[in-house]
């Protein structure tokens, strides 16, 4: 019989992520909680101005994600347990930097 090829990405990105970006302005700590699973991105962007929901995202097979949240967005590079990204903000674009939890 032929080899099954898997046609849906690795999901060693599923999990739990968490990260912060230091205090800007009058915007404080941007803390960022994300739930992976099946490569599609949940979670919320918090900072002193409020709390965003993650609308969506699905992560590409090399890492890369884009999020959508409000009327801003992200880029991500997840890699196998940390994260790095920049958040659209009312204070500008914040550097993000996280790692997986669980």
């Amino acid at each position: 019989a032929p080899a099954r090829r898997h046609t849906r990405p690795e999901k060693k990105y599923d999990g739990t992520w968490s990260g912060t970006s230091p205090t800007k302005g009058d915007c404080g700590v941007l803390n960022v909680a994300m739930t992976v699973k099946d490569n599609r991105v949940t979670g919320t962007v918090k900072g002193a101005k409020g709390t965003a929901s993650i609308e969506s995202g699905t992560v590409a097979s090399d890492g890369s994600v884009k999020i959508k949240y409000q009327t801003s967005g992200a880029t991500i590079k997840f890699s196998a347990d940390t994260f790095t990204g920049q958040f659209a903000t009312l204070c500008g674009m914040r550097e993000t930097t996280g790692n997986k939890v669980k």
